[in-house]
Protein backbone atom coordinates (compact mmCIF):
# COMPACT_ATOMS: atom_id res chain seq x y z
CA UNK A 1 0.00 0.00 0.00
CA UNK A 2 2.82 2.28 0.09
CA UNK A 3 3.01 4.70 -2.62
CA UNK A 4 6.41 5.56 -4.25
CA UNK A 5 7.64 9.40 -4.82
CA UNK A 6 11.15 9.44 -6.33
CA UNK A 7 13.49 7.31 -4.61
CA UNK A 8 11.21 7.79 -1.42
CA UNK A 9 7.86 5.56 0.17
CA UNK A 10 5.18 7.94 1.41
CA UNK A 11 3.42 6.03 4.08
CA UNK A 12 -0.05 8.29 4.14
CA UNK A 13 -1.57 5.58 1.79
CA UNK A 14 -0.77 3.13 4.20
CA UNK A 15 -2.39 5.37 7.03
CA UNK A 16 -5.43 5.86 5.53
CA UNK A 17 -5.79 1.63 4.41
CA UNK A 18 -5.05 1.21 8.14
CA UNK A 19 -7.78 3.82 9.11
CA UNK A 20 -10.38 2.56 6.64
CA UNK A 21 -9.69 -1.07 7.17
CA UNK A 22 -9.89 -0.37 11.18
CA UNK A 23 -13.24 1.31 10.40
CA UNK A 24 -14.61 -2.13 8.62
CA UNK A 25 -13.65 -4.43 11.02
CA UNK A 26 -15.71 -1.96 13.73
CA UNK A 27 -18.79 -1.88 11.89
CA UNK A 28 -18.65 -6.25 11.45
CA UNK A 29 -17.64 -5.95 15.40
CA UNK A 30 -20.74 -4.55 16.19
CA UNK A 31 -22.82 -6.49 13.46
CA UNK A 32 -21.47 -10.00 14.87
CA UNK A 33 -21.45 -9.16 18.80
CA UNK A 34 -24.34 -6.32 19.06
CA UNK A 35 -24.85 -7.19 23.06
CA UNK A 36 -21.10 -6.77 23.80
CA UNK A 37 -20.86 -4.03 21.53
CA UNK A 38 -23.82 -1.67 23.08
CA UNK A 39 -22.36 -2.82 26.83
CA UNK A 40 -19.00 -1.64 26.12
CA UNK A 41 -20.28 2.18 24.33
CA UNK A 42 -22.91 2.13 26.90
CA UNK A 43 -21.62 1.05 30.38
CA UNK A 44 -24.00 -0.84 32.16
CA UNK A 45 -23.80 1.36 34.82
CA UNK A 46 -25.09 4.24 33.09
CA UNK A 47 -27.67 1.97 31.61
CA UNK A 48 -28.98 1.43 35.07
CA UNK A 49 -29.32 4.97 36.11
CA UNK A 50 -31.11 5.90 33.16
CA UNK A 51 -33.64 3.02 33.55
CA UNK A 52 -34.00 3.85 37.56
CA UNK A 53 -34.85 7.35 36.01
CA UNK A 54 -37.34 6.46 33.96
CA UNK A 55 -39.27 4.22 36.67
CA UNK A 56 -38.95 7.28 39.30
CA UNK A 57 -40.40 9.42 36.40
CA UNK A 58 -43.23 6.63 35.72
CA UNK A 59 -44.06 6.48 39.73
CA UNK A 60 -44.33 10.08 39.67
CA UNK A 61 -46.46 10.59 36.66
CA UNK A 62 -48.71 7.71 38.39
CA UNK A 63 -48.85 9.21 41.86
CA UNK A 64 -50.04 12.68 39.64
CA UNK A 65 -52.77 9.94 37.51
CA UNK A 66 -54.44 9.28 40.69
CA UNK A 67 -54.11 11.97 42.64
CA UNK A 68 -56.26 13.38 39.31
CA UNK A 69 -58.38 10.71 39.19
CA UNK A 70 -59.71 10.97 43.05
CA UNK A 71 -59.98 14.46 42.31
CA UNK A 72 -57.35 15.43 45.37
CA UNK A 73 -55.98 18.08 42.15
CA UNK A 74 -58.21 19.74 39.90
CA UNK A 75 -57.63 21.25 36.84
CA UNK A 76 -57.32 24.62 38.97
CA UNK A 77 -54.69 23.24 41.13
CA UNK A 78 -52.88 22.00 37.91
CA UNK A 79 -53.00 25.39 36.36
CA UNK A 80 -51.70 26.56 39.90
CA UNK A 81 -48.59 23.93 40.04
CA UNK A 82 -47.61 24.63 36.35
CA UNK A 83 -47.24 28.53 37.47
CA UNK A 84 -45.27 27.69 40.19
CA UNK A 85 -42.98 25.62 38.18
CA UNK A 86 -42.59 27.96 35.21
CA UNK A 87 -42.40 30.97 37.33
CA UNK A 88 -40.11 29.67 40.76
CA UNK A 89 -39.09 25.95 40.93
CA UNK A 90 -37.80 26.06 36.77
CA UNK A 91 -35.81 29.71 37.28
CA UNK A 92 -34.24 28.76 40.44
CA UNK A 93 -32.97 25.63 39.27
CA UNK A 94 -31.21 27.35 36.77
CA UNK A 95 -30.30 29.68 38.41
CA UNK A 96 -28.51 26.89 40.95
CA UNK A 97 -26.77 25.05 38.01
CA UNK A 98 -24.35 28.14 37.76
CA UNK A 99 -23.78 29.00 40.79
CA UNK A 100 -20.43 27.25 40.45
CA UNK A 101 -16.22 28.44 39.99
CA UNK A 102 -15.55 30.36 36.70
CA UNK A 103 -13.94 28.23 34.15
CA UNK A 104 -13.30 29.74 30.75
CA UNK A 105 -13.48 26.19 29.24
CA UNK A 106 -16.99 25.80 30.70
CA UNK A 107 -17.57 29.19 29.00
CA UNK A 108 -16.61 27.86 25.67
CA UNK A 109 -18.20 24.99 26.07
CA UNK A 110 -21.71 26.35 26.68
CA UNK A 111 -21.34 28.73 24.07
CA UNK A 112 -20.47 25.57 21.89
CA UNK A 113 -24.08 23.80 23.17
CA UNK A 114 -25.93 27.02 22.28
CA UNK A 115 -24.93 26.94 19.46
CA UNK A 116 -25.66 23.44 18.61
CA UNK A 117 -28.55 23.75 20.14
CA UNK A 118 -29.82 26.36 18.04
CA UNK A 119 -29.07 24.62 14.91
CA UNK A 120 -30.68 21.48 16.02
CA UNK A 121 -34.03 24.07 16.77
CA UNK A 122 -33.54 25.53 13.56
CA UNK A 123 -33.44 21.96 11.88
CA UNK A 124 -36.57 21.00 13.69
CA UNK A 125 -38.81 24.06 12.49
CA UNK A 126 -37.38 23.61 8.56
CA UNK A 127 -38.22 19.74 9.06
CA UNK A 128 -41.83 20.57 11.06
CA UNK A 129 -43.27 22.81 8.07
CA UNK A 130 -41.27 19.78 5.62
CA UNK A 131 -43.06 16.87 7.22
CA UNK A 132 -46.32 18.24 8.10
CA UNK A 133 -47.59 20.20 5.10
CA UNK A 134 -50.72 20.74 4.40
CA UNK A 135 -52.44 20.77 7.57
CA UNK A 136 -55.31 22.99 8.54
CA UNK A 137 -54.68 25.74 10.80
CA UNK A 138 -55.80 24.21 14.13
CA UNK A 139 -54.24 20.62 14.42
CA UNK A 140 -51.63 21.72 12.21
CA UNK A 141 -49.99 23.91 14.67
CA UNK A 142 -50.50 21.65 17.29
CA UNK A 143 -48.82 19.24 16.19
CA UNK A 144 -45.53 21.13 14.12
CA UNK A 145 -45.34 22.65 17.94
CA UNK A 146 -45.23 19.43 19.46
CA UNK A 147 -42.70 18.15 17.02
CA UNK A 148 -40.33 20.70 17.48
CA UNK A 149 -40.41 21.62 20.72
CA UNK A 150 -39.88 18.29 23.72
CA UNK A 151 -39.81 18.04 27.07
CA UNK A 152 -36.36 19.39 27.74
CA UNK A 153 -36.84 20.42 31.58
CA UNK A 154 -38.85 18.11 33.42
CA UNK A 155 -37.84 14.64 32.22
CA UNK A 156 -34.35 15.75 30.44
CA UNK A 157 -32.98 17.72 33.25
CA UNK A 158 -33.36 14.59 35.68
CA UNK A 159 -31.11 12.12 33.59
CA UNK A 160 -28.77 14.54 32.65
CA UNK A 161 -28.30 15.10 36.60
CA UNK A 162 -27.91 11.07 37.32
CA UNK A 163 -25.64 10.34 34.60
CA UNK A 164 -23.28 13.55 33.79
CA UNK A 165 -23.95 15.25 37.36
CA UNK A 166 -24.35 19.56 37.87
CA UNK A 167 -21.74 19.99 35.13
CA UNK A 168 -23.97 18.56 32.99
CA UNK A 169 -27.21 20.63 33.79
CA UNK A 170 -25.09 23.15 33.30
CA UNK A 171 -24.56 22.68 29.60
CA UNK A 172 -28.25 21.44 29.40
CA UNK A 173 -29.19 25.03 30.40
CA UNK A 174 -27.84 25.80 27.15
CA UNK A 175 -30.64 23.76 25.00
CA UNK A 176 -33.13 25.20 27.65
CA UNK A 177 -32.27 28.72 27.06
CA UNK A 178 -32.30 28.24 23.19
CA UNK A 179 -35.72 26.41 23.93
CA UNK A 180 -37.31 29.27 25.60
CA UNK A 181 -35.68 31.66 22.99
CA UNK A 182 -37.69 29.86 20.19
CA UNK A 183 -40.49 28.93 21.93
CA UNK A 184 -41.72 32.30 23.47
CA UNK A 185 -41.22 33.74 19.19
CA UNK A 186 -41.63 31.14 17.01
CA UNK A 187 -43.58 29.09 19.37
CA UNK A 188 -46.01 31.96 19.96
CA UNK A 189 -46.19 32.95 16.51
CA UNK A 190 -46.84 29.17 15.40
CA UNK A 191 -49.86 28.96 17.93
CA UNK A 192 -51.18 32.49 17.38
CA UNK A 193 -50.81 33.40 14.16
CA UNK A 194 -49.69 36.68 14.57
CA UNK A 195 -48.55 38.66 17.63
CA UNK A 196 -47.21 42.10 18.35
CA UNK A 197 -43.28 43.14 18.28
CA UNK A 198 -44.43 44.48 21.85
CA UNK A 199 -46.31 41.42 23.07
CA UNK A 200 -44.14 39.24 21.93
CA UNK A 201 -41.14 41.26 23.79
CA UNK A 202 -43.03 40.82 27.00
CA UNK A 203 -43.39 36.92 26.28
CA UNK A 204 -39.84 36.46 25.19
CA UNK A 205 -38.96 37.85 29.06
CA UNK A 206 -40.18 34.95 30.77
CA UNK A 207 -38.73 34.14 33.98
CA UNK A 208 -36.73 31.12 32.68
CA UNK A 209 -35.19 33.28 30.27
CA UNK A 210 -34.46 36.31 33.07
CA UNK A 211 -33.00 33.83 35.18
CA UNK A 212 -30.18 32.29 32.29
CA UNK A 213 -29.23 36.25 32.05
CA UNK A 214 -28.92 36.67 36.17
CA UNK A 215 -27.11 33.15 36.23
CA UNK A 216 -24.91 33.87 33.80
CA UNK A 217 -24.15 37.23 35.31
CA UNK A 218 -23.62 36.06 38.20
CA UNK A 219 -20.98 33.35 36.73
CA UNK A 220 -19.36 35.50 34.82
CA UNK A 221 -18.70 38.40 37.91
CA UNK A 222 -17.72 35.15 40.24
CA UNK A 223 -20.33 35.62 42.42
CA UNK A 224 -21.62 32.97 44.71
CA UNK A 225 -24.32 32.82 47.29
CA UNK A 226 -22.71 31.04 50.69
CA UNK A 227 -24.64 28.00 51.57
CA UNK A 228 -26.37 28.93 53.96
CA UNK A 229 -28.70 30.38 51.29
CA UNK A 230 -27.79 28.00 48.07
CA UNK A 231 -28.97 25.09 50.13
CA UNK A 232 -32.62 25.91 50.17
CA UNK A 233 -32.49 26.85 46.58
CA UNK A 234 -31.20 23.47 45.76
CA UNK A 235 -33.78 22.02 47.91
CA UNK A 236 -36.52 23.71 45.28
CA UNK A 237 -34.93 23.09 42.70
CA UNK A 238 -34.79 19.28 43.14
CA UNK A 239 -38.84 19.21 43.37
CA UNK A 240 -39.17 20.17 38.96
CA UNK A 241 -39.29 16.70 38.01
CA UNK A 242 -42.21 15.50 40.67
CA UNK A 243 -44.35 18.66 40.15
CA UNK A 244 -44.10 18.54 36.89
CA UNK A 245 -45.45 14.61 36.48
Amino acid sequence: SYRKTGNRRNPAGARRFCRILAKILHICYALCNPGLYFERRFPLDILQVIAKQAVMIAVFMAVGFAANKLRILDQEANNRITNLLVKVVSPIMIFVSYQRDYDAQLLKNLGFAVLLAAAAFLLSVALGYLLLPGKDSDHGAIERFAAVYPNLGFMGIPLVNAVLGSEGVFYATASMTVFDLFCWTHGVLLMSGSCSFRELLRKLLSPSIVSVVVSLTCFLLRLRLPDILLSPLESISAVNTPLAM
